[in-house]
């Protein structure tokens, strides 16, 4: 069976990845600043406002319906006689001094009938404005967006392109409340229960999006994200099966890799490569082993600059391993000869804080979560 160590390497990789895949990105800039610019109560007086009159039905979801013209996920690409605005040459530091020297991420694109084209790109094409919220307001953003769709796209189009960044923008504001939902308790969290809140919330944030966005939408901004998303899910559930053994474990990942799309088998191949190849190189410093050593290793995948990042980051792992060793055992003699609960949890936090920093602290918790379930049978963690 994996060493404790392999164990939790492999928990924070796949932990990392999900929450990257599922929840983060876009979704940390959404939820951590204030829409409300004082003006508006909601987005959605701030998008009628922006917006041009409808030409036809709404749904529920923003998405246009009826006989309107709807965008097309499957449709062609720009028609070339097609007549679309010229876009304006674009000064980022006008907009937001944070997105100074960059290009615009994405692009709007309409089909032959001038109706928007739904992909990624599009995506792309809100983020990269909204992620300048809390520089600018959230009414200033959707302008932007407004003002930069009317300088690419027909009429019709930025209609649509409104109507669906009023349902994108509803279902940022949704994903808070999933991200509000508080934990069990520390003693209570293992390995397993990490792999199953996360199944659990990946499933609700999949109907989330399908809630707000229009099904077609929604495969088009996420589906990629949502693939590899249960990829990472399934592979956690696949770890925390304690009575696998890392070769069965493997195959059983294996075959998940083949489930995948076929344009995310080179990915995950590379990435698979690059992470074996790194915690090749992990094991070897963990071991003593003279740096040139390490370094010849990493060269096959890394630049020498990254080399110098990921040795400086071992040498900090490290570092955060020696004490985290020497807290587990103080932690344990406290619980041991420490009988009143209120002194223990005292000389707990005083322990706590005397090994990590603040920004260390939501990392211990973490970790002992992840370890519960290996080392509490161990009797190593409460």
């Amino acid at each position: 069976m994996k060493s404790v160590n392999q164990r939790a390497r492999y928990a924070l990789q796949i932990a990392a990845a999900l929450l990257i895949v599922c929840v983060c990105g876009v979704a940390y800039i959404f939820l951590s600043m204030n829409w409300g610019d004082g003006e508006h109560d909601s987005l959605s007086p701030v998008i009628a406002l922006a917006e041009p009159p409808a030409t036809g039905a709404e749904s529920a979801t923003g998405q246009v319906s009826g006989n309107s013209n709807v965008p097309d996920v499957n449709a062609k690409r720009v028609d070339q006689n097609q007549s679309i605005p010229e876009a304006v040459e674009w000064q980022a530091e006008s907009y937001a001094a944070v997105l100074a020297g960059t290009e615009i991420d994405g692009q709007l694109q309409v089909d032959s009938a001038g109706n928007l084209v739904l992909d990624l790109s599009v995506k792309d094409f809100f983020d990269y404005f909204l992620s300048a919220v809390g520089e600018v307001s959230a009414a200033d953003a959707i302008l932007e967006i407004q003002k930069q769709a009317q300088a690419r796209v027909p009429d019709q189009a930025v209609q649509q392109v409104m109507q669906l960044l009023e349902s994108y923008v509803a279902y940022q504001h949704a994903l808070q409340e999933i991200m509000d939902q508080s934990l069990r308790p520390p003693e209570e969290q293992n390995y397993t229960y990490f792999a199953e809140t996360m199944e659990k919330t990946f499933e609700h944030i999949k109907r989330l999006r399908r809630e707000y966005m229009s099904p077609e939408a929604a495969d088009a901004f996420f589906r990629l994200e949502e693939a590899y998303a249960e990829f990472a899910v399934n592979t956690m559930k696949i770890r925390a099966k304690d009575h696998l053994t890392p070769e069965e474990q493997a195959i059983q990942i294996r075959a998940l890799e083949a489930k995948m799309p076929d344009n995310m088998h080179s990915a995950q191949a590379a990435a698979r490569e690059s992470a074996e190849l790194a915690n090749q190189a992990r094991d070897l410093f963990d071991a003593g082993e003279p740096e040139v050593v390490i370094r010849e290793q990493l060269s096959k995948n890394y630049s020498t600059e990254t080399i110098d990042s990921m040795l400086e980051h071992y040498q900090r792992e490290q570092d955060w391993q020696n004490r985290l060793d020497q807290y587990l055992a103080l932690h344990q003699y406290v619980q041991d000869s420490v009988s009143d609960p209120a002194e223990q949890q005292q000389q707990l936090e005083t322990l706590r804080h005397a090994y990590f920093s603040d920004d260390e602290l939501p990392r211990l918790k973490a970790h002992e979560a992840i370890y519960r379930k290996t080392v509490l049978a161990q009797g190593a963690l409460p």
